[in-house]
C-alpha cells in the first residue's frame, strides 16, 4: 500500500500563511516598540486581520508565545511583574 502523499488543502496553506504573515508583523512591532509598548491592536491592524480576528483568543495566544520565546524581547523590559 502506498504512503498517504496526500497535499494539505488550498484552505490549510492559506491559514498557514496568513499565521505566517501575522507573527511577521507581530516581530515588526515588537521590535519597533518593545514588549510592553506593542499591542495586539496594533498587530491586528498592521496585519489587515478583521475584528473577529482580533478578538479571537487563538490569536492572541499564537501571537504571545511568540513573542515570549523571541529573541527581541530581550530588547525590552520583559513582561509586566
Amino acid at each position: 500500500m502506498p504512503a498517504n502523499t496526500s497535499q494539505p488543502s488550498l484552505k490549510e496553506v492559506l491559514r498557514q500563511k496568513r499565521a505566517e504573515y501575522i507573527l511577521e508583523v507581530a516581530e515588526t512591532v515588537l521590535l519597533e516598540k518593545g514588549y510592553r509598548d506593542a499591542s495586539m491592536d496594533e498587530i491586528a491592524a498592521r496585519a489587515g486581520v478583521s475584528m473577529r480576528m482580533r478578538s479571537n483568543l487563538l490569536f492572541c495566544a499564537v501571537v504571545t508565545a511568540r513573542a515570549m520565546s523571541s529573541p527581541f524581547t530581550a530588547k525590552s523590559s520583559g513582561p509586566p511583574s
